[in-house]
């Protein structure tokens, strides 16, 4: 059996121990998978040939080596791994507040000519072997084996529990975590990134899933969602870029079936259905994205978020809006205020102009053609009125008739600005 071969096999595992936590590394999960590749689990009674009980699983020194990416570090720790893995437990949460724990491995033996020998303990039976009448999941080992982290792959896990929902038509799936179920879920250590929920999301969650959406056929993104103010958990959202053979959906397809939205729908298709904000039905929301331009729902999206508080049926609320257009309604209203401020201030600006040209006619009709006056005159001149040391202050030059004024009473600007008036 070579790599491929192994890459190509899939691992059943029933949905309690998809639940469970795992208290594995990222080496010990691909020991874990290794093993289970080998099991042939009791799922249906249509005489699939089935395992009774657990046999020996070996996995040959060549095949060790390549799937763990032929790193000569990784196999000369092998025994540091084998002896991690054999010592991992699951721990399974019970309802009330309980929880159990199980051992994997009754036994890990290696030999450097054989390789590595996995046999899981009877414990494990109910969750890996004996799993008729429960609730499984099955996923190829070549949707985990290219992650490099831990959190990715139970991420994968997780997201891979619903994926009959994307068999059977739906465009993407997702999953709802409080944040401490995320935390159980992924086997984040106590006390880690605890208050630097940055630092969370950035090692736990952005790069594990970057990693997925390079590196598999599937897409995974994911929302914060609230309670109050505070982040109180994430929702998960997981799409197929591909076919199960790795081959691109037929553009035709997408176009006749809609199973696999572009990026702005699936960002549209995502909002509406947020279960924790508008919990628009599937079928709703593919007609709204067929019906209305991804532009006018996602202004409506928005206006109902900016208005939604006191609205008991906030899904009622935003049909509402999309059918009577209320951001577009928005949008005129905020143009009409726009185009009125507009006009008002072109007519203050008309108005001062006006005021302008009449102070200049006042004052030209009266000293234009005045005779020049001795130097004993302006000592009798009537000083400066409101009106032309407004004039001067905003800018003599404009007003001639002023200028002279000024001149005549002996002042400079300089003057009229101090305060003096002649």
């Amino acid at each position: 059996m070579n790599e491929v071969s192994i890459l190509e096999k899939e691992v059943v595992q029933a949905n309690p121990l998809i639940e469970a936590r795992k208290h594995m590394n990222l080496s010990e999960m691909r020991l874990f998978l290794l093993g289970l590749q080998g099991i042939k689990p009791n799922i249906s009674t249509d005489g699939n040939i089935h395992d009774v009980e657990f046999h020996d699983i070996w996995v040959s020194p060549s095949q060790l080596e390549r799937l763990f990416s032929g790193k000569t570090a990784s196999i000369t720790n092998l025994k540091r791994h084998i002896k991690s893995a054999y010592n991992g437990f699951i721990e399974l949460a019970f309802d009330g507040g309980g929880f159990g724990l199980r051992h994997i491995y009754a036994k890990m033996d290696y030999f450097p000519q054989k390789g590595l020998l996995i046999k899981f303990d009877d414990e494990m039976k109910p969750y890996i072997l004996d799993i008729l009448n429960q609730s499984y999941t099955r996923y190829a080992l070549k949707h985990v084996f290219p992650l490099s982290s831990e959190y990715g792959w139970r991420i994968m896990e997780l997201l891979l529990e619903y994926q009959g929902y994307l068999k059977k038509g739906k465009p993407f799936i997702y999953r709802k975590f409080t944040l401490s179920e995320i935390r159980f879920l992924l086997n984040v250590p106590e006390g880690l990134y605890e208050g630097r929920l940055d630092n969370f999301r950035v090692r736990v969650l952005d790069t594990p899933i970057r990693e997925i959406n390079e590196k598999t056929i599937y897409h995974v993104w994911y929302d914060a969602y609230k309670e109050g103010r505070k982040i109180a958990g994430f929702t998960f959202y997981m799409e197929r870029k591909h076919d199960d053979d790795g081959a691109a959906v037929p553009p035709e397809e997408v176009a006749a079936l809609d199973d696999v939205p572009t990026t702005d729908k699936r960002d549209i298709l995502a909002r509406l259905m947020n279960p924790d904000r508008w919990n628009i039905t599937e079928k709703a929301a593919l007609k709204l994205v067929q019906k209305y331009p991804l532009e006018y729902l996602d202004a409506n999206i928005r206006y109902a978020y900016k208005y939604r508080d006191g609205k008991k049926n906030l899904g009622g609320w935003l049909m509402s809006c999309i059918e009577r257009d209320e951001a577009g309604k928005e949008r005129e209203r905020q143009e009409v205020k726009k185009a009125e401020q507009e006009h008002e201030k072109e007519k203050a600006r008309r108005r001062a102009e006006v005021r302008e040209r009449v102070l200049n006619a006042v004052f030209d009709d009266d000293t234009e053609d005045a005779p020049p006056m001795s130097e004993e005159e302006p000592r009798g001149l009537a000083p400066l009125s409101d009106i032309e040391v407004r004039l001067l202050r905003r800018g003599g030059a404009s007003s001639p008739h002023v200028m002279r004024r000024m001149e005549q009473l002996g002042l400079t600007l300089e003057d009229v600005k101090a305060g003096k008036r002649g």
